[in-house]
């Protein structure tokens, strides 16, 4: 499965479950939401969306899981690097509450996935979501898309 269609399910899903899509940045493409650090390249998340009363989720998007995937949207989500940017991003949003990571991929997942990240598996049958962090998970639940 292609990442361009990953991203559009993954949005459709995200949608279905009351989040509004800020940001989408398909492969190749120009532009979208940048987080800016310190002497290094800005970082364009796959797609962010917001939810009243839950937060942002910053989600990273590939054909397979990648492990560097998810230490970067861990590290938008959490790291101190980006601290500044979220708050400044967070007051553009409108968006109040925590930031959290997810990746996005066709399954298979990881035996062991990385602890703080959200899992979203795309598959024929839909968006299966596994090792979402506690406060998280019932805003994902799992659903046909």
């Amino acid at each position: 499965m292609h990442e361009e269609e990953i991203v559009n399910r993954v949005a459709q899903y995200l949608k279905a479950m009351g989040w509004q899509i800020r940001s989408l940045h398909y492969p190749g493409a120009q532009g979208g939401l940048s987080l800016r650090r310190a002497r290094r390249r800005r970082v364009v998340p796959d797609i962010v969306a917001t939810k009243d009363g839950v937060g942002v989720l910053v989600v990273e998007v590939k054909s397979f899981f990648d492990g560097a995937d998810a230490a970067k949207a861990l590290a938008v989500a959490r790291s101190a690097e980006f601290e500044e940017e979220r708050t400044r991003l967070s007051q553009i949003l409108q968006a109040e509450g925590p930031w959290f990571a997810a990746v996005a991929f066709a399954g298979p997942g990881p035996p062991n996935p990385p602890a703080g990240v959200a899992m979203l598996i795309v598959g024929p049958e839909g968006v299966d979501v596994q090792a979402a962090p506690l406060e998280l998970s019932p805003h994902l639940s799992s659903l046909p898309s």
